[in-house]
């Protein structure tokens, strides 16, 4: 079985993908890494990393099907351009979108958490940053 990386799972579901009218592209304005500031990291840019989820729940049978479910969870942070903060909030709507109850392989789940995005204030970068918490669900693997 292999293992999985819930948030290159989800970088890798958004890249080529338009929100807002703009192309996520993988290291471009999408990366898989808490959010940063540099000039490799535009202001405009998508990050997605993985915190804790919810603890596994074992099931039992044979000794060659015992496993867990692995309720695994990324965060997101969209963040925009100083003075952008309704463009921003859109693309963090879109970005929802895109996510909630997605098909994902490898998860027989993919849940966003808020039913708006969290507006977070200000960022290092300067512009506003909005949050979103997706659970992901799958079964044997972690």
């Amino acid at each position: 079985m292999a293992i999985h990386n819930p948030a290159e799972d989800v970088v890798a579901f958004l890249n080529g993908q338009t929100v807002n009218g703009r192309l996520l592209d993988d290291a471009t304005n999408l990366f898989s890494c808490e959010p940063r500031v540099g000039t490799q990291f535009p202001a405009k840019a998508v990050f997605v990393w993985e915190t804790p989820g919810a603890p596994p729940m074992p099931y039992m049978g044979t000794p060659s099907l015992r496993g867990s479910v692995w309720y695994p969870r990324v965060q997101i942070r969209i963040r925009g351009e100083p003075d952008a903060m309704s463009e921003c909030r859109i693309t963090a709507r879109a970005v929802r979108d895109a996510l909630h109850r997605a098909t994902i392989s490898g998860y027989v789940s993919v849940l966003v958490n808020e039913s708006s995005p969290i507006h977070l204030g200000q960022g290092a970068h300067g512009g506003p940053e909005f949050a979103l918490n997706i659970d992901l669900v799958n079964g044997g693997v972690s």
